[in-house]
C-alpha cells in the first residue's frame, strides 16, 4: 500500500503504512497499522478499520523498531520554503498510539509554521527526540543487532541523510549514528561520510540491512552502489 513516497515495514505481524503529505506543506498527515496482509482476502483489506499509530507526520520515509523496549522510532522530513536553515529535520519516538508530532502546525521543538502555526501552540504537540539540520533529508532509519560491531553500536540508531537539494550549500550526505539511553535520545555523530565533496555530489545515502556476518549495508541512489561496512577491532 502507497500513498505518495510511502516507506514499507512488515513487522511483528501487521504492516505499517507511511501516509505521506503530496506536496511541501499540506494537511497532516500519519502512520497506520492495519492487520496482516493476506493477497486472496485482499477486497476485506482494503476495508478493514486501521488503527493510527502516529499523526502530525510530514515526510517519513525510515522507520524501526528500538530491540531494547519495542518503541517505534521513525524520521521525518521538515517542509520547504521556511529558508536554508528551517525548520529542522526530525527523529521522533512513539510513545503511544495516535501521538500527534505537529505537522503541519509546529516543525522541530518550537519551530511555529508561519501559514499554520496559530492557534496551535508547539507545547500541544510532541517534540522531536532528535533534531537534524533543515534539508538534511534523513532517510533509513535503522538499529543495529548484529554481533559483529562494538556493543555499544546496539545502544543507538542509524540515520541516512539522503542530502539537501534545495539549499544554498548543500548539507547532510552522510550516515549518522544517535546513542539512546531509554527513550532519550544523545548527540549524533558521523559514521559515514565521503559523499560530498565541496558542493560536489558523489553519493546520497539511504537505507540499511545487517548481515549474517555482523556487517551493515548501505545503499546508494546517486552512485547506484551498496557499501558494506565490517568492523575489523581497533
Amino acid at each position: 500500500v502507497v500513498v505518495g513516497a510511502a516507506r514499507r515495514d512488515l513487522d511483528y505481524g501487521a504492516l505499517r503504512v507511511a501516509i505521506l503529505a503530496w506536496a511541501s506543506l499540506l494537511v497532516p498527515w500519519m502512520i497506520l497499522r492495519a492487520p496482516p496482509l493476506v493477497l486472496s482476502e485482499l477486497p476485506r483489506f482494503l476495508y478493514t478499520a486501521f488503527e493510527l499509530v502516529a499523526a502530525g507526520v510530514r515526510n517519513s520515509v525510515g522507520f524501526d523498531w528500538n530491540p531494547a523496549d519495542g518503541s517505534l522510532w521513525f524520521s521525518d522530513n521538515g517542509r520547504d520554503m521556511m529558508g536554508d536553515d528551517l525548520p529542522p529535520c526530525e527523529l521522533n519516538r512513539v510513545s503511544h498510539a495516535g501521538e500527534h508530532f505537529g505537522y503541519p502546525y509546529c516543525h522541530g521543538r518550537s519551530v511555529s509554521d508561519p501559514e499554520f502555526g496559530k492557534p496551535q501552540a508547539c507545547t500541544e504537540h510532541t517534540a522531536p527526540a532528535v533534531e537534524f539540520g533543515a534539508h538534511t533529508a534523513p532517510l533509513g532509519v535503522h538499529f543495529y543487532r548484529g554481533s559483529g560491531f562494538p556493543e555499544r553500536y546496539k545502544k543507538g540508531v542509524f540515520v541516512a541523510q539522503h542530502g539537501s537539494w534545495n539549499r544554498s550549500k548543500k548539507i547532510g550526505y552522510q550516515v549518522l549514528w544517535v546513542p539512546i539511553d531509554g527513550t532519550t535520545a544523545g548527540e549524533p555523530e558521523v559514521f559515514l561520510s565521503g559523499f560530498l565533496d565541496g558542493e560536489t555530489t558523489l553519493g546520497r545515502p539511504v537505507a540499511f540491512a545487517e548481515l549474517g556476518d555482523g556487517s551493515l549495508l548501505v545503499s546508494d541512489d546517486f552512485a547506484d552502489a551498496i557499501y558494506r561496512i565490517r568492523y575489523r577491532g581497533e
